[in-house]
């Protein structure tokens, strides 16, 4: 102002340089904060437009409560990087995008986490894509979603290992999708076993498949199955190992329903 720049002259007067310098600066500093705290202040800089879109498990108002734009705030107190960790920390949240425009807007973007099968330890646990278990699956769950069940001893401090366990098991969920329909019996079940062996719930058949070559050995699991059919004929158990030439069966008749039932008199024995 012309006040201020007439009161820095009068000051400078008689002062050396350097001292005239510092004042100078000194004063600049001042209005350059005066400056500041009325832009904090302004309702010009409140932010007043949101995009962000709801999705399935984030509504548009617990978005703005995490982001702390629940009230009114000023576009330049408004710290993205915090947003984005606070709703990085949300357990279906997997990216997110934040970012803000001049002089009011803050635009965010969700990316959800897709839920690929069910691991049971502990409980009932969603997994993603990755194998990572990140939220608790409900009962309305079980049936859409591959269940992955996991023996005690595979449970160890390797999280990489672990995961990528699981990812190979829902890997093997997704091809024995693809020959379902051949074979003719609902997974029930993937089962890590120790050993780095892996093993199907077919109803009550269990399928071991050992360890790799796993799109072969559903190729020969349907041909087991047509000879059994063929037969007429089930499987307690099916052992598939390295060797594709040799197969080992349990066989088991199949069970069939009764066909009668048992009436009751309740007037009496029949003479």
């Amino acid at each position: 102002s012309v006040v201020a720049g007439d009161l820095m002259v009068r000051l400078g007067f008689g002062l050396r340089p350097h001292f005239r310098t510092l004042i100078i600066l000194a004063c600049v500093g001042v209005l350059g904060y005066v400056g500041w705290r009325a832009v904090l202040s302004s309702p010009y800089f409140t932010i007043r437009h949101v995009q962000a879109e709801p999705s399935p498990h984030l509504t548009r108002d617990v978005i703005l409560s995490t982001i702390g734009l629940d009230q009114p705030t000023n576009v330049f107190r408004f710290e993205s990087h915090g947003a984005r960790e606070a709703l990085l920390a949300h357990p279906w949240v997997a990216a997110v995008s934040v970012g803000e425009t001049l002089p009011d807007r803050v635009s965010v973007e969700i990316q959800e986490r897709r839920a690929a099968g069910i691991v049971v330890i502990d409980g009932l646990h969603l997994v993603d894509s990755e194998g990572q278990p990140f939220v608790r699956a409900r009962p309305d769950d079980v049936g859409t979603l591959p269940v992955i069940t996991v023996d005690r001893a595979v449970i160890g401090d390797d999280l990489a290992h672990w995961q990528s366990r699981i990812r190979q098991a829902l890997a093997v969920a997704r091809l024995y999708d693809r020959v379902s329909v051949r074979i003719g019996r609902t997974l029930s079940n993937v089962h890590l076993a120790s050993g780095g062996r892996l093993e199907l719930m077919l109803g009550a058949t269990r399928v071991t498949l050992g360890r790799g070559r796993y799109e072969e050995k559903l190729n020969l699991l349907t041909k087991v199955f047509t000879r059994l059919a063929e037969r007429k004929m089930d499987a307690e158990y099916i052992l598939l190992g390295d060797d594709q030439k040799r197969v080992i069966v349990k066989e088991k008749a199949i069970a069939r329903p009764l066909t009668n039932s048992l009436t009751m008199n309740t007037e009496g024995a029949s003479d």
